[in-house]
């Protein structure tokens, strides 16, 4: 069987098959989420000269002690908020004390699988420094973050906005920390401004902030207009098992909004800056973009190109190592695009996936031998194909083989164990 045969079969499938794009989890050591993220958004209140602040939390399950149970395994965590005021005295405190449940060990340590919440305070309007300890069962400190909320003077009040998405008829409150997900396919902002006058208009700017040191995922076109403010909001917020959700109702209040609704995501990940003028105030905002689960096998573009030559031609192989280290990550990024599933938008989920096989196999193939297992036959086929249907091992000529069939390809690969511990690919069935 040629490797062209190869290549070709695996970009048929990539393109095809849309569920490898929704794979079962795959525990990954090489993968590094954010394991705790804590942020917070304020509103003016029902009452007069009051503050609603929510903070929101996102606690991924790998991060936390499990233990076995009869019936599978479970923890208990606590997070306390502390509510002081300029002057250093507590003024409030809240707690949350919760237990996650599951089934199986692989659910303790999936990388998506995260425990959502939120903790709500109305206060008296002030300055505020909130502190958020997250403790488990053992009473240990896993993490801690702290907030400020200000006001100096009437009129001068430092709100921060809210990000959101919107996903299957319901809106939900974007947990990446002051920002937005790169995979989501839409986004919202929400901000309380102070108006003097409530009929001008809000000009806003979103600029992409320059990092010399980062990797450039691609070009992103500044974003501006002019909108009306949104009169008589309050934001709520309920728990669902796919997050915060979040509502918008009437408020009495007359409480103006810079409402930014339902907007295509066409960022790429990297700083922004959040630019509002109304009146005799600019206000500038810095936000992030956030590649949540990036595949560390993406952070190395030389790397990137090595593990990429399983569905690049010969041709498009020596083209690419033509280009200078900085070059790659974009011109890796361009030829993705024909490949991506959802060419409206920056996110491509068909590069992800790959690159997620890739990181995976790296682990999961490794032999003594050969220390990344990405370099490997078994690995080559996981990263062209996804996780097979069956894996059989057995014994013929007194080798140890193993046999990987996928019955949604009508397709069997035999692999052969050689001295080195490695496993090589020594037969194709259709």
């Amino acid at each position: 069987m040629t490797r062209k045969f190869i290549i070709t079969a695996a970009l048929l499938t990539m393109l095809i098959f849309s569920d490898c794009f929704s794979q079962p989890e795959r525990n990954s050591p090489n993968r590094e989420p954010g394991n705790f993220v804590f942020d917070y958004f304020a509103q003016p209140s029902y009452t007069p000269d009051s503050v609603e602040i929510t903070i929101f939390y996102k606690i991924a399950f790998q991060a936390l002690l499990f233990n076995q149970q009869s019936t599978g395994f479970s923890t208990n965590y606590q997070l306390e908020a502390t509510f002081r005021d300029a002057n250093g005295i507590i003024r409030r405190r809240a707690n949350v004390f919760d237990t996650i449940i599951v089934n199986t060990f692989d659910e303790t340590k999936a990388i998506n699988n995260y425990k959502f919440g939120f903790i709500n305070q109305r206060l008296p309007l002030s300055t505020y420094f909130v502190q958020i300890q997250l403790l488990d069962f053992r009473n240990q400190v896993l993490h801690r973050s702290n907030f400020q909320f200000s006001k100096d003077k009437p009129g001068n009040v430092k709100y921060l906005p809210i990000f959101t998405y919107n996903s299957k008829e319901k809106e939900y409150v974007s947990q990446v920390a002051n920002g937005i997900s790169f995979a989501v396919p839409n986004f919202s902002i929400y901000l309380p401004v102070i108006l003097s006058n409530r009929s001008e208009k809000i000009r806003y700017e979103i600029t992409k902030i320059d990092e010399k040191e980062a990797i450039n995922w691609g070009d992103f076109s500044p974003i501006s207009d002019e909108i009306e403010p949104a009169s008589n909001i309050y934001l709520s917020f309920e728990l669902t098992d796919a997050g915060v959700a979040i509502s918008k109702n009437n408020s009495d209040a007359n409480n103006p909004f810079f409402a930014l609704i339902d907007k295509p995501n066409t960022f790429v990940p990297g700083s922004y800056n959040l630019i509002l003028k109304y009146g005799d105030r600019l206000d500038t905002f810095n936000f992030r973009v956030v590649w949540e689960n990036i595949p560390k096998s993406l952070r190395d573009p030389q790397y990137m190109l090595r593990v990429m030559e399983y569905i690049l031609t010969d041709d498009e192989i020596q083209l690419f190592r033509s280009f200078k280290r900085s070059q790659l990550p974009e011109k890796l990024f361009d030829y993705w695009k024909r490949l991506d599933p959802t060419p409206n938008t920056p996110y491509n989920e068909a590069m992800n996936e790959y690159f997620a096989r890739v990181d995976y196999s790296s682990v999961a193939f490794r032999t003594p031998a050969q220390n990344d297992g990405a370099l490997t036959d078994r690995g080559m086929i996981y990263i062209l194909f996804g996780p097979p249907d069956d894996i059989r091992r057995f014994h013929q000529n007194n080798k140890l083989r193993e046999q990987w069939t996928y019955r949604r390809l009508i397709k069997e690969y035999t692999f052969e164990q050689v001295s080195t511990g490695n496993f090589r690919l020594i037969q194709i069935k259709e």
